[in-house]
């Protein structure tokens, strides 16, 4: 009897009610969740990366290519500076800025910045409009070995790792392949190397 009565059209009702808050709950808690992110990604730094050649390395402010050859072999060499740019609407701590150059046949869709230099590490803030420096500038010098042949691209790209007021960490990839004619080309048909987190 009592297996009976669990089976009413209002125990019936009772449990529909139940299952319909239960899902209304769940929809309420999703979009509280994407709303909180998307205010966090509306005020947080959005640090985005360029790569430009150091023109006040040589005198004549041109971009050089050099290539030299020494004990370890042949190498290739360009002075170019990282830069920074905070584009956010509230300040971010940068944490470690990484640059590499090769020369390659082919470019590796996947990134491989983890094998790229350290060229700086620490702690950095990077404010928005006058309340800091809201760019930064690391020139360096970077060396790639082996001297380029005629099917060789030439490519510098980076990393930089930082945190937002939230405390999350955060990435940005900058990648550039430098033309024959010296000009630094992004390599915007290379999502991996063109990614902000």
């Amino acid at each position: 009897m009592f297996a009976l009565a669990i089976l009413t059209p209002d125990t019936w009702a009772l449990a529909a009610v139940g299952l319909l808050q239960a899902a209304i709950l769940y929809l309420t808690i999703r979009a509280i969740t994407r709303q909180t992110a998307s205010a966090e990604n509306s005020e947080r730094a959005w640090v985005m990366g360029e790569i430009e050649w150091d023109r006040e390395k040589w005198a004549d402010g041109k971009a050089h290519v050099v290539e030299g050859e020494g004990t370890e072999g042949k190498s290739t060499a360009v002075w170019i500076t990282l830069v920074c740019k905070n584009e956010g609407k509230s300040p971010g701590w940068i944490y470690e800025k990484r640059m590499k150059f090769e020369l390659v046949k082919a470019l590796d869709k996947r990134s491989k910045f983890e094998s790229a230099q350290f060229e700086w590490k620490g702690r950095e803030p990077i404010g928005i409009g006058n309340a800091f420096p809201h760019t930064t500038k690391v020139p360096r010098l970077v060396i790639a070995q082996g001297h380029a042949g005629t099917d060789d691209t030439l490519v510098v790209y980076g990393i930089v790792k930082y945190r937002d007021i939230f405390g999350k960490a955060r990435t940005t990839t900058v990648g550039y392949r430098i033309t024959a004619d010296r000009r630094l080309e992004r390599l915007a048909e290379y999502a991996a190397y063109n990614e902000s987190t």
